[in-house]
């Protein structure tokens, strides 16, 4: 899942990210302007139990979604 993730980013400070060891165990997330999960790192699933496809707003706190939609 996370060269899945990692081949969909194609930024120069996220391409340098994807080279660090700790980056493999990072939970990130790629989220498109309606809130649905369409890439994750494995850690990202591991942590908020979601699939892609799936809202993101469902794992987080009213307050979260909040700062996320800003």
């Amino acid at each position: 899942m996370n060269d899945d993730f990692f081949a969909l980013v194609d930024t120069d400070a996220l391409k340098a990210l994807s080279g660090q060891p700790s980056a493999t165990g990072a939970a990130m997330l790629l989220v498109d302007t309606h809130g649905l999960i369409r890439a994750q790192t494995a850690a990202a699933g591991e942590l908020l139990e979601l699939e892609n496809g799936d809202l993101l707003a469902s794992a987080l706190s009213d307050e979260a979604v909040a700062l996320v939609e800003d």
